[in-house]
This record gives structure tokens, C-alpha cells and sequence, in this order.
């Protein structure tokens, strides 16, 4: 199902509706459609785009997050509108709904509930447990969860291959305690390991989860996934493993260049896929950002987009640490992916690279359990915006390099 925010991206549409302020994506989308449609952008859409990623103040933070799901649904639009709410009121709100669900805000803490809840409602980020404990304090749905694994924490969605978080989602589903997860889960650890059937893949989970007798909404069909899921290795994969993805892009990428580099008259030789190193990659496509004596980039907190863009970036360090360690986040595949949708061929015009990138990123991270672009997230709209122009890569350096001027 497309999702509701995709309207507020149709730009051949006009969208009147008002939006409630704590309706983020929305009013991302929204925001990033007028800009893209405004005459600024046709005529100056590197200004255009750096303005207004500078008026963005960022991710949208956990606790903003936690603030609009407890006011949609602890009907708190009695008390006025959702900035108008005191944070004493959201600390009442949430405390109350742990004593009722009879749920931990932590496990072996001395912390008082007052201060756990207090630094939730200040928190920037969260760990992943916390999310957790408040699917269970709050009584949330498994796509709640969901919601604030992947767009709140900008983290992958519920993980069926750790036998915890699939009796997480068990346990939301059927609206049930923490007591009964952690009876579930010392059912897991005590139970016996249960083979594999004819025609299962170790290394593919999803074989299991489409098998009936693992259906995931009853207990029975819970327990008997996990006792298959106690007898597969480590190294089992998912439905996409993000890392095997990336290799998979940045592989391409790197055929792509030599290809290009073979082919262009200012070369006189013929490239191999060996011959194109991260370093290459990055004089090629990140030339925006400024290089220090030993030809690094500068530090990111030199830019005016520090906060906007977060604490990573797409550097030659980065990419080998991947590689090396498998650490990736939808950074990574959303910059990759770009790279290779910005110098791809075959698309006609603007909007057409624009709507296959939306569509075929979105499923690919979806692939990879790490949700759909987000709009709301200024890295990702700064993307979109880029691969509106004619000049996707060029647009994005020189919005870095003004970032780095200062201007």
C-alpha cells in the first residue's frame, strides 16, 4: 500500500489540506513539494536547496516521536493542541499507562519511573530496548513498534531472526504483558532444537515464516518457529541482508565507473573493476567537500549542515568499515543508490529518474526491514531534491561545498 505522505509528493497535485504539527512526514513532504515546484528551484535550485535545508532543524527526535504517539492515543486532543501540552502531563500520561499494563521501563535499574520517563521526554535518540519497553508500557500494536524501530531510530524494523524481538512482536499482536514474553522466552532457552523440513533453506528465515505450522499470531505456531529457529547458525539470513545488498551496489557502482572512465576520450587506458578504489569514489562523486593536508575531509562539524545530516557520511573510511565489519545503516544504501541513479542512462527526463529512485530505494530499504524513504529526515529529502535537477551529482557538491563555506 502506498503510503499517505506519497500524496503530499505527487507534484502535478495541490495538496490544501491543514496538517496537525505533529504531523511530520506530511509536512516534510509537503515542504519539500513547494520547494521543488517554487521558480527559485528552476532557475537557482542549489541556493534553493541549501536554504532549505538550512531552515530544517534535523531528524525528527525520539521524543517528539514519543510526544505524538501519546497524545493520538491517549485522546489528549481534549487538552488542546499538541504543542500546547505541558511535558508534566505526557509524563503523567505515560507513568499511568505502565502501571496499568503492569510494565518495567527498564531492567535492573535504581532509576525512579519520574526520571526514566523524564529523560524519554528529552531525549534526541533512544536505544533500540527502550522502544521495546514502551511497546509493552503502552500497549502498542506491532506497526507502532514498527514506526519507531525505523523512522524515530532510523533503525531496521522487528528482527524474526532473534527469537526476543520475534516474541516481542507475538506478545504486541495479541496485546500481551512482559511477564508472558519473558515466560516465552524461557520457553525458547529450555526448549528442544527442532530440524529443519525437506526443502528448507538454512540460510533464508523467511522459509520458515511462510511455513503454516510457524505462524507467528498463535503461540503454538510461535513456539514451534522459534524451536526451528534455535537449530539455524549464526550466519542465517533474513529477508535481504542490507550488507550483501550494499557489496552488491557498491560493486556496481564500481563497474559503472570503470566502464565510464574506459570509455571517456580524456583516458587512455582500459579500467577494471580493481582499478576503482574508495578513494576514486570519492574524488568522483563527494569532490564538494573540502580535504585537509593529507587530502581527508574535514571534520562534519565544519558544515552548516552538521545537524542536519547527521554524524556519518559516505567516505572511503566508511565504506571499507561495511565491507570489513558489515556495519551499515540506510545511509549508506540511500547515498549509494543515489550515486548510481544520478548518472543512470536510461531515464528520460527529471522526473522520471525522481520517481524510479523514490520507488525502487523505498522497496530496496523496505527489502532490507529498514522502512521506505522518509521525507522527514533532511538527508533524504536533500537526495529527492537532487535528483530533480539536471545535474543530480554537480547540485550535490555544491550544496556541501556551501555548507562547508558557511554561507
Amino acid at each position: 500500500m502506498i503510503p499517505d505522505w506519497m500524496r503530499e509528493l505527487d507534484l502535478e497535485s495541490t495538496v490544501t489540506a491543514t496538517l496537525d504539527d505533529f504531523e511530520y512526514t506530511r509536512r516534510a513532504a509537503r515542504s519539500m513539494r513547494h520547494m521543488i515546484n517554487s521558480d527559485e528551484f528552476e532557475e537557482l535550485n542549489t541556493e534553493t536547496i541549501y536554504r532549505f535545508l538550512k531552515a530544517r532543524e534535523g531528524c525528527v527526535p525520539f521524543n517528539e516521536y514519543l510526544k505524538r504517539y501519546v497524545y493520538t492515543h491517549a485522546g489528549m486532543e481534549e487538552l488542546g493542541a499538541f504543542s500546547e501540552i505541558d511535558e508534566k502531563e505526557y509524563c503523567e500520561t505515560i507513568k499511568y499507562a505502565f502501571r496499568e499494563n503492569s510494565a518495567p521501563y527498564a531492567v535492573n535499574t535504581s532509576k525512579k519511573p519520574s526520571a526514566i520517563v523524564k529523560g524519554w521526554l528529552e531525549q534526541q535518540s533512544a536505544q533500540r530496548k527502550t522502544v521495546f519497553f514502551l511497546g509493552f508500557g503502552l500497549k502498542m500494536k506491532p506497526e507502532d513498534v514498527s514506526e519507531f524501530l525505523t523512522k524515530a531510530l532510523m533503525e531496521t524494523d522487528f528482527n524474526f531472526q532473534d527469537p526476543l524481538e520475534t516474541i516481542y512482536w507475538y506478545c504486541y499482536q495479541n496485546q500481551l504483558s512482559y511477564t508472558k514474553a519473558e515466560a516465552l522466552y524461557k520457553k525458547y532457552l529450555d526448549g528442544e532444537v527442532k530440524p529443519l523440513q525437506d526443502g528448507m533453506k538454512e540460510e533464508n528465515v523467511e522459509d520458515l515464516l511462510s511455513n503454516p505450522a510457524c505462524a507467528l499470531e498463535r503461540e503454538e505456531g510461535l513456539l514451534t518457529y522459534l524451536s526451528y529457529l534455535k537449530g539455524l547458525s549464526v550466519n542465517r539470513r533474513g529477508k535481504k541482508n542490507a550488507c550483501v545488498v550494499f557489496e552488491e551496489l557498491w560493486q556496481m557502482l564500481r563497474e559503472n565507473m570503470a566502464r565510464d572512465y574506459t570509455e571517456s576520450e580524456h583516458e587512455d587506458k582500459s579500467w577494471t573493476v580493481d582499478d576503482i578504489s574508495g578513494l576514486s569514489v570519492e574524488n568522483a562523486f563527494l569532490y564538494g567537500i573540502p580535504r585537509d593536508a593529507n587530502g581527508n575531509m574535514v571534520s562534519m562539524k565544519q558544515s552548516t549542515l552538521y545537524y542536519q545530516f547527521g554524524k556519518k557520511r559516505f567516505t572511503r573510511q566508511r565504506v571499507s568499515k561495511i565491507l570489513k565489519d558489515g556495519e551499515i545503516d540506510r545511509m549508506d544504501l540511500i547515498t549509494v543508490t543515489f550515486l548510481l541513479a544520478a548518472s543512470d542512462e536510461t531515464v528520460h527526463n527529471n522526473m522520471e529518474r525522481y520517481e524510479k529512485y523514490l520507488r525502487e530505494t523505498s522497496a530496496l530499504l523496505q527489502d532490507c526491514e529498514m522502512g521506505p524513504l522518509y521525507p522527514a529526515n533532511p538527508y533524504e529529502a536533500f537526495v529527492l531534491a537532487c535528483l530533480m535537477t539536471e545535474e543530480p551529482i554537480e547540485v550535490y557538491n555544491d550544496v556541501l561545498a556551501m555548507s562547508y563555506a558557511g554561507e
